[in-house]
């Protein structure tokens, strides 16, 4: 490999890392913003369980998601 291509890799690689910290830093401000009982409610919820924090928070924001949906379907 030359200097330049592992430059340009290495240019490429810390941008894609930068793209994907950028997103988790913005899921986790949101996660931040919930409250103490609110995270406890959740952890409660999905103790002893077959499931993670994250896919409760990816399955809930899924069924918000397709509520809204539905909403506004249905002012149409």
């Amino acid at each position: 490999y030359s200097k330049k291509n592992l430059k340009e890799y290495a240019k490429l690689t810390d941008d894609n890392i930068g793209k994907g910290y950028d997103k988790y830093k913005k899921a986790k401000e949101y996660l931040l913003s919930l409250s103490d009982k609110e995270l406890d409610e959740v952890e409660e919820i999905i103790r002893g369980k077959e499931t993670t924090f994250s896919a409760f928070v990816v399955a809930a924001t899924r069924h918000a998601v397709d509520e809204l949906k539905e909403n506004n379907h249905s002012k149409v």
